[in-house]
């Protein structure tokens, strides 16, 4: 699938991902049609993208395949995380003073 489809695709499904919860008749259902959607986008990245990238991974590579630890990414990914609530935290106490309720 050429890049171009996919970005496209992608587009179509965050719009359908978007658009769910407003044809949902309750909350459960809308739940029930995100969670749908967004099982249905990621089976069919897997079958589009990410099944040959793993044949080629296993065809060039085979056994040995260069692994790597995941400490570092996780790490990271926790700092990024602790950043974004400090920063939203800071900003809210800063709305909140500046415009009191």
């Amino acid at each position: 699938m050429r890049p171009m489809y996919r970005q496209a695709c992608s587009a179509l499904v965050v719009l359908a991902w978007m658009a769910a919860p407003a044809a949902a008749q309750d909350s459960k259902s809308a739940d029930a049609a995100t969670r749908m959607v967004a099982f249905a986008y990621l089976l069919v990245w897997y079958f589009a993208a990410a099944r040959s990238q793993s044949t080629y991974v296993k065809e060039r590579f085979g056994k040995d395949y260069p692994r790597k630890g995941w400490g570092k990414p996780l790490l990271i990914a926790v700092a990024g995380l602790v950043g974004y609530i400090v920063l939203a935290a800071v900003v809210g106490y800063i709305v909140a003073v500046v415009r009191p309720a």
